[in-house]
């Protein structure tokens, strides 16, 4: 009898043993989920340097447009295609 008592408490252990390890594996805080939030948290950082990047990069083109009177010019003639005064533009046609 003390042998049963003995093998039932070792199953029950293991069995306390094997929740234990589950729930960790599978649980809310578990190791899945805390790999999966890992994984987001460095897309958001990615992301957000992205942003952070490109956001940078709209601040130099805003102060080129308020500040520099020859970037202006250089966009005026490239995107509106303007010119100056007694410019003329020739066209020609390929073959």
């Amino acid at each position: 009898m003390n042998y049963l008592n003995s093998i039932y408490g070792f199953i029950i252990l293991l069995g306390c043993v094997f929740s234990i390890v589950i729930y960790s594996c599978l649980g809310e805080r578990g190791l899945i989920n805390v790999l999966s939030m890992q994984e987001e948290l460095r897309r958001i950082q990615q992301t957000n340097k992205s942003l952070e990047q490109e956001n940078e990069s709209l601040k130099e083109y805003s102060n080129l447009l308020k500040n520099d009177t020859h970037y202006i010019e250089k966009i005026a003639r490239e995107e509106l295609g303007l010119l100056k005064p007694g410019e003329v533009v020739y066209f020609f046609e390929n073959d």
